[in-house]
């Protein structure tokens, strides 16, 4: 049976208090999962030391995760980009005792190749191919590249037509009425102020992709919980984050995030 070259699994046992009556908390630290497989996924591809640059497309399952589930963590590079390179990360969880095995999450990483030598350009050799399965990603993973550029020139340019055409005064009226009772964005804000210690830290020296990850997801389901109140806020979807720049062991990253809006779904 073929085995792609970068094909990296991993695999975790749930324990009780990754999961505790908090699922939000449970898909941050699986978030983490996902850019250690992926980074070892790329670096086997590259043969060097790999970034974390971007993660996009994440779907989740409405699959529910319990303690003592496996979860197995699968990445593959997709295709390369002169020094990026297209990560997939597929997970799934298994339930032990039934035996039954669900996916419960989906996303693609995009990873740099760092070169030791500095001011050194890194061309990446191109993905191997050798089923169809990889042909398609291979084939997806260029057509997704164009999308990324794409929505983040389009979002560039709303921005600044928005900061041109509307006083910033009066940008608060541009969101549609809806019905029923209101709440202040303000009640769902958290900040939060991590200290990226040793142990934070990659093999790079730099704070690693994952943990900073983690901690976002972990203000994210905080906000979102606010608005819910007695009801439970479960991940749906994570449509992009980037990163800028490194952060160095002794930083301290601020965290801010809030409810921008709610969206009627069946």
């Amino acid at each position: 049976m073929h085995r792609n070259e970068t094909e990296i699994e991993s695999n975790q046992i749930v324990r009780p208090d990754q999961v505790g009556g908090t699922p939000g908390m449970f898909y941050s630290l699986l978030l983490k999962w996902m850019d250690i497989a992926a980074c070892v996924s790329a670096e086997k591809h590259a043969k060097m030391s790999c970034v974390t640059v971007a993660m996009d497309d994440l779907k989740f399952s409405k699959e529910s995760v319990s303690a003592g589930d496996l979860v197995t963590v699968r990445a593959q590079v997709n295709r390369a980009f002169g020094s990026s390179m297209e990560v997939g990360v597929t997970v799934w969880a298994e339930h032990i005792k039934t035996g039954c095995r669900s996916q419960i999450c989906q996303g693609f990483f995009t990873f740099v190749a760092i070169s030791d030598v500095p001011c050194t350009k890194v061309q990446l050799p191109p993905v191997q191919i050798r089923t169809e399965e990889e042909r398609k990603e291979y084939v997806l993973a260029f057509q997704r590249r164009k999308i990324r550029q794409a929505a983040q020139r389009n979002v560039q340019d709303i921005v600044l037509d928005l900061k041109k055409s509307v006083p910033e005064s009066s940008r608060i009226g541009l969101c549609p009425e809806q019905s029923g009772p209101k709440v202040k964005c303000q009640v769902t804000m958290i900040e939060s102020l991590e200290l990226v210690m040793p142990q934070h830290a990659n093999h790079h020296g730099t704070a690693f992709g994952g943990q900073i990850l983690e901690w976002m997801g972990n203000v994210v389901f905080i906000a979102a919980s606010r608005l819910c109140r007695s009801s439970r806020a479960v991940p749906v979807a994570l449509n992009r984050v980037v990163f800028r720049t490194p952060a160095n062991v002794g930083d301290r990253l601020f965290l801010k995030a809030c409810v921008n809006a709610v969206f009627h779904t069946r």
